[in-house]
């Protein structure tokens, strides 16, 4: 038994570096993009009235939102699982071996998945904003814990379109020059706002 909880910690240390590394791997271009980014501006909701409109919403951010808190509580819940399981076993309450090693890799299955899908979200557009003088786009996202995010670029930065049917894509990847990856705009999901300048965004005024 000793052995066998001697072999549980050390997985547990070994599992939290190696889930610190893939962390810090996955989002080190995005916190790299906002740090570049990050502008001291004013709170939101007075900043988007004086200096930036909406021009385009995904319809379901909200829900998006929700989904990616759940996902949260459900690997909290996991871990939870996991380590009172290895607190039984250690106190004899149980000598269920198989139960203790389903506990664990439930565990680490949650705390995969958490990651691809959390990856995966904070790329999506949830909205995104032109400032009034046609220089700027704020674009609003989710990060890790599912709370909004806003990152400023300048229109030059934004990589414009190759070709009009791009535009067609269920999944509109919106590149920018200081950024490595990209992030997702759910076209047929999303409404414009403002036709006109979202084009312009795009270097799509001609299409």
């Amino acid at each position: 038994m000793n052995r066998l909880l001697f072999m549980n910690k050390s997985f547990y240390q070994t599992l939290h570096v190696n889930l610190r590394r893939l962390r810090t791997s996955v989002f080190k271009n995005q916190e790299n993009l906002i740090n570049k980014t990050r502008n001291t501006a004013p709170k939101p909701n007075s900043l988007y009235k004086n200096e930036f409109e909406c021009i385009l919403q995904f319809r379901y951010i909200k829900h998006l939102r929700l989904a990616s808190r759940l996902k949260l509580y459900q690997t909290g819940f996991s871990f939870l699982f996991a380590l009172g399981s290895i607190i039984a076993f250690e106190m004899d309450f149980t000598q269920n071996t198989n139960a203790l090693i389903s506990a664990n890799l439930c565990m680490v299955f949650a705390l995969i998945m958490l990651l691809i899908i959390s990856k995966q979200i904070i790329r999506i557009v949830g909205r995104l904003y032109m400032s009034k003088d046609g220089k700027k786009v704020l674009i609003s996202h989710l990060n890790f814990l599912g709370k909004r995010r806003d990152i400023i670029v300048k229109v030059e930065d934004i990589q414009g379109l190759n070709s009009v049917s791009e535009l067609k894509e269920t999944f509109f990847k919106l590149k920018m020059n200081n950024m490595d990856g990209f992030m997702y705009m759910i076209l047929p999901y999303c409404q414009v706002l403002n036709k006109e300048a979202f084009l312009k965004i795009l270097k799509a005024s001609n299409y």
